[in-house]
């Protein structure tokens, strides 16, 4: 498994976070001089924040599928393994939302205290998104439905707040690795990591600081999930 350098693609070329989906044919404007080009990304901040909602997962089950990660990955130049301190499952992606929102949005996750754990397991490893990947992931089996369950729970009450969930459903998986700017995804599928129960904790609205490296997540707010009978 080796990613490979697109044409073209450099991995050290400048590209503004803030407009890096535009910045190859926009007009050209004066260089950011802070660390990573992130000035434009610091200056979002200050009025939003990039929000996801997600399934924390135990320490032990984190530091199984880093490295994992690590092992597949190897000295794959193209690769870069994400921390085990970082290894969350997606519930919802929020996108970058108003700080006015945090509270409300904060207190959707809060009420999920003492709820259910949902039970989940392993499903093999797989490239997203399908087509032009962008991650290495390991998918997510949920055994029982109650992962399903709490995504319908949180999606009703982000309809009551005026958001309209996505037109895909739930695709449990967590990223363990990400493809670098510039390089292309293996074109072998990967294996498939040791199948193991993975321990669900509790439910997390996290924010997400870009900029100047990898992001950096802050968790806001946090529901414990009821222990196991």
């Amino acid at each position: 498994m080796t990613a490979t350098r697109r044409r073209g693609g450099s991995r050290g070329a400048w590209c503004c976070p803030a407009g890096a989906s535009t910045c190859a044919i926009a007009r050209r404007r004066s260089r950011c001089t802070s660390s990573a080009g992130s000035c434009g990304a610091r200056r979002t901040e200050a009025v939003s924040a990039r929000l996801f909602v997600a399934v924390a997962l135990g320490g032990e089950d984190r530091a199984a599928l880093a490295g994992w990660a690590a092992a597949a990955v190897g000295a794959d130049a193209g690769l870069r393994v994400v921390g085990a301190a970082q290894l969350h499952l997606t519930l919802v992606f929020l996108g970058h939302r108003r700080l006015d929102e945090v509270a409300a949005l904060a207190e959707l996750v809060a009420l999920r205290e003492g709820a259910p754990a949902p039970a989940l397991r392993t499903a093999g490893a797989l490239w997203l998104p399908p087509r032009r990947p962008t991650v290495l992931a390991v998918a997510v089996e949920d055994l029982g439905g109650r992962l399903e369950a709490l995504y319908a729970g949180v999606w009703a009450d982000l309809g009551a707040l005026g958001h309209e969930p996505p037109r895909r459903g739930l695709r449990p998986h967590v990223t363990v690795a990400r493809v670098r700017r510039g390089w292309s995804a293996p074109a072998a599928p990967p294996h498939d990591p040791p199948a193991r129960a993975l321990r669900a904790e509790g439910l997390e609205l996290v924010r997400s600081r870009l900029g100047g490296g990898p992001a950096r997540y802050e968790t806001l707010s946090r529901a414990t999930f009821a222990a196991e009978s």
